[in-house]
């Protein structure tokens, strides 16, 4: 209470002491008028009086209909007698006066003062109030799921935290710094917290936008009373989350930003390897830091968190957040780990929290296999299903048909495909295929090329029912993911011309190059995929029709289709 109430009063002050010397200052006008001007008004008899000082350079006047202008002193011995004889009223002001000159300066001094001090203060409040966040960390690494090979090599790191004799005896430091990076939702931050609770020591957290001031220096110091901090509660870890908000990559102007990561980097240097401290920082967006805290000495070693890879991986981070959640019999978890390719743990997590949620406001406290359908069609489409909404017969046909095309496509490429639905989300999205990826990572230029095609296969399809010029906005995600692909196949992948091996971002190829490549790419999958769907057609209709009367079918029904 007692900082609340010092802060309001230092705001009173301040704006006080503004308000005082917006007063003091000579008054502003808004319109400047040359000198030929103000005396062609004088002629015209529409001045109705001056305002001067002697010694300014310039003077203001009103003139009868109350407009008020500024312009050039023409400082002659003469001039308010000749004004005075046009019937002009001068007011003659004389230097202001050096008491009032030192007031004005004085008050501004002490303005600045203030203000100084009430950003130095606020500076120590959020360092000192940050320190609340130190604790011992319970986390351990079997509450992280997956990441083994990872959490191998953060065990030597913890090892040394724990007996740091032995490693010194045989001349190892303990590095200065780890990276850790990787998609979002990861479990970056839970293995900083992991590490500190099996090593048994102090841990701090921070995020990187703690230190993004506006203030020139404030962030600077903010990093060094934490460095401070750290060499005296060593051994300790301090985790830097998001650290891409304070260690970007520096531009050629000084700024906050600037001195803020220029301090970082020197508090790392100055660190002594093996004194106990180490520093993990994580980010999603490791490209975007600037390359000297990545280079050794720095932050020594880095570790990529990557998406869980296998449906065993998948499966283990299930099992920890399932513990205390009851299922029935058609839910098989072995299945749901298939279908969940491509999510990270802080999806899967929401996505069974989300059913849990569910089976409670049914009162069961059970969760059904379509609970968790419908948990992971509100993640998917980032949004409630709207169950009830009244839609056209002809939107309701189309979307079938824009769904059915994916399906068609996907399924003849053979994805492997769990649910098909027109039902439309609160997003706006107005239907959906799930697909299950049978992997993540590496894939060949065809199939990059054919999940193009599936992509186009829904625009396509809508062409099929009701003509190209009748389509509608629907297909917009997809084209966007598809040129997203197409982009990467020419640009990164050597994918584009005559297969040619070139990184055209590295050599900065200009864009009519990438375009006219990604065009003629684009139509030639475009031209394919619409072949195979008129091939089709008979099988496009039945998905449509079989959409149309249930809303949703799964991967079974749409085999039956097929046979």
């Amino acid at each position: 209470m007692k900082n609340i109430k010092k802060r309001t009063i230092g705001g009173i002050i301040i704006i006080g002491l503004i308000i005082i010397i917006i007063c003091l200052l000579p008054p502003i006008y808004k319109e400047s008028q040359p000198y030929t001007q103000f005396m062609a008004a004088v002629d015209k008899n529409e001045v109705a009086s001056i305002d001067i000082t002697l010694s300014s350079n310039t003077f203001t006047y009103t003139l009868k209909n109350g407009s008020q202008y500024r312009t050039e002193n023409p400082k002659y011995n003469d001039f308010k007698k000749d004004m005075l004889e046009k019937g002009i009223e001068v007011d003659e002001k004389k230097e202001m006066s050096n008491y009032m000159s030192f007031i004005t300066i004085g008050m501004m001094g002490l303005f600045m003062i203030i203000m100084l001090h009430t950003i130095s203060g606020r500076e120590k409040t959020t360092i000192q109030s940050s320190s609340k966040s130190l604790y011992l960390s319970s986390v351990k690494f079997s509450d992280v799921a997956g990441h083994t090979e990872l959490k191998k090599d953060l065990m030597q790191i913890i090892d040394f935290l724990k007996n740091p004799k032995i490693y010194k005896k045989a001349g190892a430091k303990l590095p200065k710094g780890i990276l850790l990076y990787g998609p979002p939702g990861t479990g970056k931050t839970l293995l900083a917290k992991a590490i500190a609770g099996e090593a048994s020591v102090n841990f701090r957290a921070v995020s990187g936008s703690d230190f993004d001031e506006k203030f020139v220096g404030v962030g600077a110091g903010r990093i060094r009373e934490l460095f401070k901090w750290a060499r005296k509660n060593s051994p300790c870890i301090l985790f830097i989350d998001e650290i891409d908000a304070l260690g970007g990559k520096r531009g050629g102007n000084i700024s906050a930003d600037r001195q803020t990561i220029n301090a970082l980097l020197s508090e790392m240097d100055g660190f002594t390897a093996g004194n106990g401290v180490l520093v993990v920082a994580a980010t999603n967006r490791l490209q975007d830091l600037d390359p000297a805290l990545t280079r050794p000495g720095r932050f020594d070693n880095r570790f990529a968190v990557p998406l869980p890879s296998t449906s065993k991986e998948r499966r283990e981070i299930i099992d920890i957040y399932t513990k205390d959640k009851r299922f029935d019999d058609s839910v098989d978890l072995d299945a749901f780990a298939k279908e969940m390719v491509g999510a990270s743990p802080a999806v899967i997590e929401a996505v069974i929290n989300e059913a849990a949620i569910l089976s409670a406001a049914d009162g069961s406290c059970v969760i059904t296999k379509a609970m968790l359908d419908e948990a992971y069609f509100k993640q998917l489409m980032e949004g409630h299903s709207k169950k009830d909404a009244e839609r056209q017969q002809d939107e309701i046909k189309l979307t079938a048909y824009h769904e059915a095309g994916h399906a068609l496509l996907g399924f003849l490429f053979g994805d492997e495909i769990t649910k098909i639905s027109i039902v439309p989300s609160t997003s706006g999205a107005g239907g959906v295929t799930m697909f299950n990826q049978k992997k993540v990572g590496l894939y060949s230029k065809q199939e990059l090329e054919q999940q193009v095609m599936t992509l186009y296969a829904g625009r396509l399809a809508e062409e099929v029912l009701v003509g190209p010029d009748n389509v509608t906005t629907g297909a917009s995600n997809d084209i966007e993911r598809a040129s997203e692909l197409l982009y990467d196949m020419v640009v990164s992948y050597g994918m584009g011309k005559e297969d040619s091996l070139i990184s055209y971002s590295v050599i900065q190829a200009g864009k009519s190059v990438i375009t006219d490549q990604i065009l003629a790419y684009s139509e030639r999958l475009r031209y394919d995929a619409e072949m195979i769907i008129n091939s089709n057609k008979d099988k496009l209709k039945m998905i449509a029709e079989k959409l149309i009367e249930n809303e949703t079918i799964d991967g079974d029904e749409l085999r039956k289709i097929f046979e």
